[in-house]
Protein backbone atom coordinates (compact mmCIF):
# COMPACT_ATOMS: atom_id res chain seq x y z
CA UNK A 1 0.00 0.00 0.00
CA UNK A 2 1.69 3.60 -1.07
CA UNK A 3 1.95 5.78 1.47
CA UNK A 4 0.31 9.64 1.55
CA UNK A 5 2.53 12.23 0.68
CA UNK A 6 0.71 15.62 2.64
CA UNK A 7 3.09 18.62 1.36
CA UNK A 8 2.09 22.20 1.72
CA UNK A 9 3.90 25.31 2.01
CA UNK A 10 5.16 26.75 5.45
CA UNK A 11 7.00 30.03 6.78
CA UNK A 12 10.56 30.22 5.45
CA UNK A 13 12.54 32.60 7.74
CA UNK A 14 15.59 33.00 5.66
CA UNK A 15 14.04 34.31 2.66
CA UNK A 16 10.51 35.02 1.17
CA UNK A 17 9.79 32.05 -0.60
CA UNK A 18 7.67 29.73 1.24
CA UNK A 19 9.46 26.15 2.25
CA UNK A 20 7.57 22.61 1.02
CA UNK A 21 6.85 20.61 4.01
CA UNK A 22 6.26 16.61 3.83
CA UNK A 23 4.51 14.36 5.93
CA UNK A 24 4.85 10.97 4.68
CA UNK A 25 1.82 9.01 6.09
CA UNK A 26 1.77 5.23 5.81
CA UNK A 27 -1.80 3.29 6.35
CA UNK A 28 -2.43 2.20 9.94
CA UNK A 29 -0.94 5.73 10.70
CA UNK A 30 -2.56 8.61 12.27
CA UNK A 31 -1.75 12.15 12.65
CA UNK A 32 -3.52 15.19 14.52
CA UNK A 33 -3.05 18.62 13.68
CA UNK A 34 -3.33 20.66 16.38
CA UNK A 35 -3.92 24.62 16.41
CA UNK A 36 -6.51 27.46 17.80
CA UNK A 37 -8.82 28.63 15.71
CA UNK A 38 -7.93 31.00 12.88
CA UNK A 39 -4.18 28.90 11.80
CA UNK A 40 -5.63 27.81 8.65
CA UNK A 41 -6.13 23.89 10.30
CA UNK A 42 -9.36 23.58 7.65
CA UNK A 43 -7.59 25.04 4.98
CA UNK A 44 -4.77 22.79 5.39
CA UNK A 45 -6.96 19.63 5.86
CA UNK A 46 -8.67 21.07 2.62
CA UNK A 47 -5.02 21.03 0.83
CA UNK A 48 -5.26 17.68 1.83
CA UNK A 49 -7.84 16.39 0.10
CA UNK A 50 -7.04 18.37 -2.74
CA UNK A 51 -3.23 16.26 -3.18
CA UNK A 52 -5.41 13.01 -2.43
CA UNK A 53 -8.40 13.28 -4.25
CA UNK A 54 -8.97 10.02 -5.62
CA UNK A 55 -7.92 8.77 -1.96
CA UNK A 56 -9.86 10.49 0.70
CA UNK A 57 -12.44 10.58 2.48
CA UNK A 58 -13.33 14.11 4.50
CA UNK A 59 -15.38 15.31 7.46
CA UNK A 60 -15.74 18.68 7.54
CA UNK A 61 -15.50 21.17 10.68
CA UNK A 62 -18.75 22.51 8.75
CA UNK A 63 -20.55 19.54 8.13
CA UNK A 64 -24.19 19.32 8.55
CA UNK A 65 -25.41 16.73 10.86
CA UNK A 66 -29.38 17.55 10.06
CA UNK A 67 -30.88 15.55 7.06
CA UNK A 68 -34.29 16.07 4.93
CA UNK A 69 -37.41 15.59 6.50
CA UNK A 70 -38.00 12.83 8.68
CA UNK A 71 -36.21 10.40 7.02
CA UNK A 72 -33.41 9.16 4.94
CA UNK A 73 -33.75 7.56 2.10
CA UNK A 74 -32.05 7.88 -1.59
CA UNK A 75 -32.15 6.02 -4.48
CA UNK A 76 -29.00 4.54 -6.50
CA UNK A 77 -29.18 7.28 -8.95
CA UNK A 78 -29.48 10.31 -6.41
CA UNK A 79 -26.29 8.42 -4.31
CA UNK A 80 -24.78 8.58 -7.78
CA UNK A 81 -25.47 12.16 -8.30
CA UNK A 82 -24.16 13.22 -4.81
CA UNK A 83 -20.83 11.31 -5.42
CA UNK A 84 -20.31 13.39 -8.36
CA UNK A 85 -21.57 17.03 -7.23
CA UNK A 86 -19.02 16.86 -4.23
CA UNK A 87 -16.29 15.34 -5.88
CA UNK A 88 -16.47 18.73 -7.83
CA UNK A 89 -17.60 20.96 -4.79
CA UNK A 90 -15.10 19.96 -2.72
CA UNK A 91 -12.09 20.38 -5.16
CA UNK A 92 -13.25 24.60 -4.86
CA UNK A 93 -11.49 27.00 -2.90
CA UNK A 94 -14.29 27.99 -1.37
CA UNK A 95 -15.05 24.64 0.50
CA UNK A 96 -12.78 25.34 3.24
CA UNK A 97 -15.14 26.97 4.65
CA UNK A 98 -18.83 26.11 2.93
CA UNK A 99 -20.31 22.77 1.91
CA UNK A 100 -23.11 23.02 -0.69
CA UNK A 101 -23.62 19.21 -0.27
CA UNK A 102 -23.59 19.08 3.50
CA UNK A 103 -27.15 17.66 4.19
CA UNK A 104 -26.74 15.42 1.05
CA UNK A 105 -23.52 14.17 2.18
CA UNK A 106 -24.94 13.57 5.74
CA UNK A 107 -27.86 11.83 4.06
CA UNK A 108 -25.34 9.79 1.61
CA UNK A 109 -22.96 8.55 4.62
CA UNK A 110 -26.44 7.03 6.16
CA UNK A 111 -27.28 5.43 2.44
CA UNK A 112 -23.89 3.74 2.38
CA UNK A 113 -23.79 2.29 5.64
CA UNK A 114 -27.08 0.40 5.69
CA UNK A 115 -26.95 -0.60 1.54
CA UNK A 116 -23.64 -2.19 2.69
CA UNK A 117 -24.90 -4.01 5.40
CA UNK A 118 -27.20 -5.52 3.00
CA UNK A 119 -24.63 -6.29 0.68
CA UNK A 120 -22.93 -8.27 3.96
CA UNK A 121 -26.02 -9.60 4.92
CA UNK A 122 -26.33 -11.29 1.44
CA UNK A 123 -23.09 -12.24 0.81
CA UNK A 124 -23.60 -14.84 3.99
CA UNK A 125 -27.01 -15.62 2.51
CA UNK A 126 -25.70 -16.37 -0.87
CA UNK A 127 -22.97 -18.62 1.04
CA UNK A 128 -25.99 -20.43 3.25
CA UNK A 129 -28.26 -21.52 -0.01
CA UNK A 130 -24.95 -22.63 -1.90
CA UNK A 131 -23.89 -24.83 0.82
CA UNK A 132 -20.95 -23.08 1.98
CA UNK A 133 -21.73 -23.09 5.75
CA UNK A 134 -17.96 -22.73 6.60
CA UNK A 135 -17.61 -19.53 4.49
CA UNK A 136 -20.87 -18.10 5.71
CA UNK A 137 -19.36 -18.95 9.31
CA UNK A 138 -16.58 -16.62 8.15
CA UNK A 139 -18.29 -14.22 6.94
CA UNK A 140 -20.37 -13.38 9.87
CA UNK A 141 -17.44 -13.21 12.16
CA UNK A 142 -16.09 -10.15 10.11
CA UNK A 143 -19.28 -8.57 11.45
CA UNK A 144 -21.21 -5.98 9.16
CA UNK A 145 -21.46 -2.20 9.00
CA UNK A 146 -24.49 -2.35 11.21
CA UNK A 147 -23.11 -4.45 14.28
CA UNK A 148 -19.65 -2.65 13.77
CA UNK A 149 -21.62 0.70 14.18
CA UNK A 150 -23.46 -0.58 17.35
CA UNK A 151 -20.25 -1.86 18.85
CA UNK A 152 -19.07 1.70 18.54
CA UNK A 153 -21.93 3.26 20.41
CA UNK A 154 -21.52 1.21 22.74
CA UNK A 155 -17.95 1.36 23.23
CA UNK A 156 -18.14 5.30 23.40
CA UNK A 157 -20.62 5.66 25.91
CA UNK A 158 -23.63 6.41 23.65
CA UNK A 159 -26.68 4.46 24.50
CA UNK A 160 -28.39 4.45 20.97
CA UNK A 161 -29.04 0.97 19.03
CA UNK A 162 -29.53 1.09 15.33
CA UNK A 163 -31.10 -1.47 12.79
CA UNK A 164 -32.56 -1.66 9.29
CA UNK A 165 -36.38 -1.40 8.85
CA UNK A 166 -36.40 -1.63 4.66
CA UNK A 167 -34.69 0.99 3.33
CA UNK A 168 -34.19 3.24 6.03
CA UNK A 169 -32.26 2.87 9.23
CA UNK A 170 -34.06 3.37 12.98
CA UNK A 171 -32.48 3.64 16.36
CA UNK A 172 -33.81 3.27 19.97
CA UNK A 173 -32.31 4.06 23.40
CA UNK A 174 -31.68 1.80 26.16
CA UNK A 175 -34.33 -0.83 24.07
CA UNK A 176 -37.18 2.00 23.93
CA UNK A 177 -39.38 2.57 21.14
CA UNK A 178 -37.98 2.98 17.55
CA UNK A 179 -37.35 5.90 15.54
CA UNK A 180 -35.83 7.42 12.06
CA UNK A 181 -32.42 8.23 12.54
CA UNK A 182 -32.88 12.35 12.10
CA UNK A 183 -34.66 12.63 15.20
CA UNK A 184 -31.29 11.24 17.13
CA UNK A 185 -29.90 14.51 19.44
CA UNK A 186 -27.10 16.68 17.89
CA UNK A 187 -24.26 15.01 19.55
CA UNK A 188 -25.76 11.35 18.17
CA UNK A 189 -26.22 12.38 14.30
CA UNK A 190 -23.28 13.53 14.24
CA UNK A 191 -21.32 10.64 15.70
CA UNK A 192 -23.57 8.11 13.27
CA UNK A 193 -22.50 10.81 10.21
CA UNK A 194 -18.43 10.38 11.27
CA UNK A 195 -19.12 6.65 11.79
CA UNK A 196 -20.62 5.82 8.33
CA UNK A 197 -18.51 7.98 6.79
CA UNK A 198 -15.50 5.77 8.11
CA UNK A 199 -16.64 2.87 8.31
CA UNK A 200 -17.73 2.86 4.68
CA UNK A 201 -14.68 4.77 3.22
CA UNK A 202 -13.38 2.71 0.67
CA UNK A 203 -10.35 0.46 0.88
CA UNK A 204 -7.04 2.41 1.31
CA UNK A 205 -8.53 5.61 1.89
CA UNK A 206 -6.59 8.95 3.18
CA UNK A 207 -9.57 9.63 5.82
CA UNK A 208 -9.76 13.55 6.98
CA UNK A 209 -11.67 14.37 10.00
CA UNK A 210 -12.07 18.14 10.97
CA UNK A 211 -12.61 18.98 14.95
CA UNK A 212 -14.51 15.17 15.82
CA UNK A 213 -15.50 17.01 19.32
CA UNK A 214 -18.34 19.05 17.80
CA UNK A 215 -21.35 18.10 19.30
CA UNK A 216 -19.61 15.57 21.04
CA UNK A 217 -18.43 15.37 25.35
CA UNK A 218 -14.87 14.61 25.48
CA UNK A 219 -16.01 11.31 27.17
CA UNK A 220 -17.01 9.82 23.85
CA UNK A 221 -14.87 11.86 21.21
CA UNK A 222 -11.76 9.72 22.23
CA UNK A 223 -13.39 6.05 22.12
CA UNK A 224 -15.28 6.75 18.93
CA UNK A 225 -11.93 7.57 17.63
CA UNK A 226 -10.49 4.86 18.97
CA UNK A 227 -12.62 2.41 17.76
CA UNK A 228 -13.16 4.02 14.12
CA UNK A 229 -9.01 3.68 13.85
CA UNK A 230 -8.90 0.14 15.05
CA UNK A 231 -11.72 -1.24 12.47
CA UNK A 232 -10.12 0.48 9.90
CA UNK A 233 -6.37 -0.23 10.05
CA UNK A 234 -6.13 0.20 6.39
CA UNK A 235 -6.64 3.67 5.83
CA UNK A 236 -4.45 6.65 7.13
CA UNK A 237 -5.83 9.38 9.30
CA UNK A 238 -5.66 12.75 9.98
CA UNK A 239 -7.48 14.66 12.47
CA UNK A 240 -7.93 18.59 13.23
CA UNK A 241 -8.54 19.78 16.41
CA UNK A 242 -8.98 22.69 19.05
CA UNK A 243 -8.19 20.00 21.42
CA UNK A 244 -5.13 20.05 23.44
CA UNK A 245 -5.45 16.93 24.86
CA UNK A 246 -7.24 15.00 22.45
CA UNK A 247 -3.78 13.78 20.69
CA UNK A 248 -2.31 12.79 23.97
CA UNK A 249 -5.03 9.78 24.29
CA UNK A 250 -3.17 8.19 20.95
CA UNK A 251 0.69 8.01 22.18
CA UNK A 252 0.96 5.90 18.69
CA UNK A 253 0.06 8.86 16.49
CA UNK A 254 1.87 12.04 15.29
CA UNK A 255 0.93 15.68 16.09
CA UNK A 256 1.40 18.49 14.21
CA UNK A 257 0.84 22.17 15.77
CA UNK A 258 -0.01 24.81 13.16
CA UNK A 259 1.43 28.16 14.59
CA UNK A 260 -0.06 30.23 11.42
CA UNK A 261 -1.21 28.35 7.64
CA UNK A 262 0.25 29.61 4.65
CA UNK A 263 -2.03 27.91 2.76
CA UNK A 264 -4.53 30.20 1.35
CA UNK A 265 -2.17 32.95 2.33
CA UNK A 266 -3.37 33.68 5.99
CA UNK A 267 -0.35 34.26 8.55
CA UNK A 268 -1.53 33.86 12.12
CA UNK A 269 0.13 36.53 14.97
CA UNK A 270 2.41 34.35 17.35
CA UNK A 271 1.46 36.35 20.07
CA UNK A 272 -2.23 36.48 19.41
CA UNK A 273 -1.67 32.25 19.25
CA UNK A 274 0.87 31.82 22.29
CA UNK A 275 -1.95 33.69 24.40
CA UNK A 276 -5.03 31.58 23.03
CA UNK A 277 -2.91 28.29 23.66
CA UNK A 278 -2.25 29.58 27.24
CA UNK A 279 -6.07 29.75 27.80
CA UNK A 280 -6.67 26.23 26.28
CA UNK A 281 -3.87 25.07 28.70
CA UNK A 282 -5.18 26.98 31.55
CA UNK A 283 -8.44 24.94 31.18
CA UNK A 284 -5.85 21.50 31.21
CA UNK A 285 -5.85 19.13 34.05
CA UNK A 286 -1.81 17.75 32.76
CA UNK A 287 0.80 19.94 31.24
CA UNK A 288 1.65 18.40 27.76
CA UNK A 289 5.06 17.97 25.84
CA UNK A 290 5.55 17.29 21.92
CA UNK A 291 8.02 14.34 21.84
CA UNK A 292 10.00 14.16 18.74
CA UNK A 293 10.57 10.78 16.15
CA UNK A 294 14.23 10.45 17.85
CA UNK A 295 15.72 11.71 20.72
CA UNK A 296 17.67 14.64 19.28
CA UNK A 297 14.24 15.95 18.26
CA UNK A 298 12.29 15.76 21.68
CA UNK A 299 10.94 19.21 23.30
CA UNK A 300 10.81 18.10 26.78
CA UNK A 301 8.51 21.25 27.42
CA UNK A 302 5.66 23.18 27.35
CA UNK A 303 3.95 22.76 24.35
CA UNK A 304 4.06 26.78 23.85
CA UNK A 305 8.01 26.12 23.35
CA UNK A 306 6.98 24.99 20.10
CA UNK A 307 6.43 28.40 18.51
CA UNK A 308 8.99 29.90 19.69
CA UNK A 309 11.02 29.10 16.74
CA UNK A 310 9.87 30.86 14.27
CA UNK A 311 8.52 27.91 12.25
CA UNK A 312 4.75 26.95 10.71
CA UNK A 313 4.91 23.49 12.50
CA UNK A 314 6.50 21.45 14.84
CA UNK A 315 6.12 17.71 14.11
CA UNK A 316 6.28 15.35 17.14
CA UNK A 317 4.10 13.19 19.45
CA UNK A 318 2.22 15.06 21.77
CA UNK A 319 2.40 13.59 25.63
CA UNK A 320 1.41 13.74 29.26
CA UNK A 321 4.26 14.87 31.31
Amino acid sequence: MPDFNLNFPAVNTEGPAPLQQTLALKPGEFLFVLGPNGTGKSGLMHHFHNQNRDRSQRVTAHRQTHFQGDSVGLSSVERANIATNTRNSDAQIHARYRDDYGVQKASAAVFDLYTQDGVYKKAIADEVIAGNLTAAQRLALAKGPLTQLNEIFRLSNLPVWFDADGDQLMASRNGGARYAVPKLSDGERGALVLAATVLTAPQESLLLIDEPERHLHRSIVTPLLRQLFERRADCGVVVSTHELELPADFPDARAVLVRGSVVGGYFGGEHTLRRRFEEGRSRSASKLALCGRNENESRHADVLDTFSGGISFTEGQLQRC
